[in-house]
């Protein structure tokens, strides 16, 4: 995992391990960029991307429920990233499943590409259900009705243009173009100067007040 600033300071985070399985070392070194992101304070924008055939695959299952801080590290990640103080695109290159649709959904905007991947949140086929935080984030960032009876009911695996048919995701590309179409769109979020952060981060904190304050309360439970 590395990033990358562009000349008109947008901040490109590549994760580059092959499925990006969620565990320790990733949590670890996801939090690690976002840190160098956020020093540099002439960034007006996040990109998040994959390379391959996996934008992320989801939690090291084994990893995960071995001890219930691994979970709520990556549950605290998800929570550093969707009020994180700049505009964040995810540019979905591949599969992003369970866990990596989550990391994908906390950004303020996605672009899937539509050669190939799905978007899905398959409980439902492990025989799983979420934890309360997740309910949340999903209940706050997918239209109730149709949309989350398929995506949490169901465990619906969403193809570029179904996702963007249930808006799930803001615009879809070709591989070709996926990097190009979401700088762009990240260009023409920010801005010219970007916006300020402090205001950028209150405003978020608010909007997803339901899932930050559940989040922050299963934290003071453990201590």
């Amino acid at each position: 995992m590395d990033v990358q600033f562009t000349k008109d300071n947008i901040a490109v985070l590549t994760m580059n391990n092959g499925q990006n399985r969620i565990d320790y070392s990733f949590v670890e070194r996801f939090n690690q960029m976002l840190d160098q992101v956020e020093r540099n304070s002439d960034c007006i924008a996040l990109v998040t991307t994959g390379r391959g055939k996996f934008f992320s695959n989801g939690l090291d299952l084994e990893w995960a429920i071995s001890a219930y801080e691994n979970f709520n590290s990556f549950v605290s990640l998800l929570k550093r990233i969707i009020t994180l103080p700049l505009p964040t695109i995810a540019a979905i290159n591949g599969h992003a499943f369970a866990g990596g649709a989550f990391i994908a959904l906390c950004h303020d905007l996605r672009v899937m590409q539509s050669d190939k991947g799905w978007m899905s949140w398959n409980e439902i086929h492990i025989k799983a259900t979420f934890t309360e935080p997740l309910y949340k984030l999903l209940q706050v960032k997918i239209a109730p009705g149709p949309v989350q009876t398929q995506a949490i009911l169901f465990g619906k695996r969403f193809t570029a243009q179904e996702a963007m048919s249930a808006q799930l995701v803001d615009d879809v590309t070709t591989m070709t173009n996926l990097m190009d179409d979401s700088l762009r769109l990240a260009r023409k979020t920010a801005g010219i100067g970007g916006f300020d952060r402090f205001t950028l981060s209150a405003l978020k904190n608010d909007i997803y007040k339901d899932f930050t304050t559940c989040v922050l309360g299963k934290i003071r439970s453990m201590l």
